[in-house]
């Protein structure tokens, strides 16, 4: 009897030493044995350029010293330019001036240049900005990826001078209507140009317009991209905001530092020395989101990462790499933030780091906006007038950008 229960334990002594060579050793109920995730990670979210982008500019009144005849202004240039790249000479570009902004002219690419380099559009009435975006969404195929863009200066006009809060209320909540009925991704980026008078004097040197941008998440996220860039290049960029976006999982990388080696086709470091800190790198592609996301302080309060098992994880460093490619007409915007780990103190011959990355953290951030809200009126063409209850209704909108909350895994193993 003695020898059987000998025998019995030391089969199960060997199974064990066995197991512990597993790289998987705890085991972690994330991966397999051999360190390979059970789980798929969720599908990481890629801009994609749309099938055809259609462009309508608002030509009201509060627009004319935009693009004022014989006078030089940012708006002229960055505007022609950014339409001229999405579109051949014959496409038509419209412009919305009547019927509040439900109607107005169609022009070539051709005509458009000609007229917006020197004779200007005419200016028939009074334009609504929720009557423009319903123009817009009414004239897109987003099924077959097309997306629209209103060019504006985003000025309400408001119903006469009675009850201004009442109406701006009401602007708001139309505009959170719109844009959560209409079941499209919304991106709306901010820009700068000079304003003229009349009589040809310069009334502001940065005043605001602005392209807001419809259609699926994919498509607006890379035309977002794509003028944000031009801008950018041309020093007139601001800044951008979104709402209504499917962002889905994180597109990432993950890369050896030093006291491991790197398994093949999974997030999973073996052949660590516990005597010494394992240190990783974790590459989050940021180029998929909003511009102020490239920025160490968010990406750090975006961050989270544990250990599972009671071992010690610290952030050593936060980097952010940008890249601006502009060939065979082909804009691409690379931004990387490179987040340094080191894993210290293993409890065991390995443990499990889990980390989340929330994109839409920084969603109701209205930083770069805030030099154009608290405009008294119209004609204040330093800043925009309504713009706070644009935003307010923007935000406040049914279905706001949407962002992966699962947590992804990393596996840190002393085994081969």
């Amino acid at each position: 009897m003695k020898k059987t229960v000998l025998i019995f334990g030391a089969v199960i002594i060997a199974l064990t030493l066995i197991n512990c060579h597993d790289v998987n050793c705890l085991p972690d109920s994330h991966f397999s044995e051999d360190g390979k995730l059970k789980e798929p990670i969720d599908s990481a979210f890629e801009m994609e350029n749309p099938h055809k982008v259609k462009f309508f500019m608002e030509a009201s009144g509060s627009m004319n010293g935009l693009y004022r005849p014989g006078c030089k202004t940012e708006f002229r240039d960055d505007v022609y330019q950014i339409i001229s790249y999405y579109l051949s000479d014959n496409d038509e570009v419209y412009t919305l001036c009547s019927n509040n902004g439900r109607s107005g002219y169609s022009y070539s690419l051709t005509q458009f240049g000609s007229a917006i380099k020197s004779s200007g559009f005419p200016a028939m009435d009074a334009t609504s900005i929720t009557d423009m975006m319903e123009t817009v969404i009414s004239n897109i195929d987003t099924l077959n990826h097309q997306v629209g863009v209103l060019i504006s200066d985003m000025k309400f006009d408001p119903d006469g001078i009675d009850n201004i809060e009442y109406q701006l209320g009401m602007y708001t909540t139309k505009v959170s209507h719109i844009t959560s009925e209409s079941n499209l991704s919304f991106s709306l980026v901010a820009a700068k140009s000079k304003y003229y008078t009349k009589q040809n004097s310069i009334i502001s040197e940065e005043s605001p317009y602005y392209y807001l941008i419809m259609g699926k998440s994919e498509n607006v996220a890379k035309v977002r991209d794509d003028i944000s860039t031009m801008l950018m290049k041309n020093g007139n960029y601001v800044d951008n905001i979104e709402t209504g976006m499917n962002y889905g999982g994180i597109n990432f990388e993950l890369e050896k530092v030093r006291n491991c080696m790197k398994q093949p086709n999974a997030p999973t470091f073996v052949d660590v020395d516990p005597s010494e800190p394992c240190k990783i790198k974790l590459n989050i592609h940021l180029e998929n989101y909003r511009w102020c996301l490239a920025n160490e302080d968010f990406v750090r309060s975006s961050f989270t990462c544990k250990m599972i098992h009671g071992s010690s994880v610290d952030i050593d460093s936060i980097d952010i790499d940008s890249t601006f490619i502009n060939s065979n007409h082909e804009l691409d915007r690379k931004m990387i933030a490179s987040i340094y780990l080191s894993v210290k103190n293993l409890q065991a011959d390995c443990d499990v780091i889990e980390w989340t990355f929330n994109p839409c953290s920084q969603d109701n951030n209205i930083a770069g906006f805030a030099n154009f809200c608290g405009a008294m009126s119209w004609q204040d063409f330093s800043k925009t007038y309504s713009i706070e209850y644009f935003l307010k209704g923007f935000f406040r909108a049914a279905k706001l950008s949407q962002c992966s909350k699962k947590s992804n895994y990393i596996l840190i193993s002393t085994h081969q």
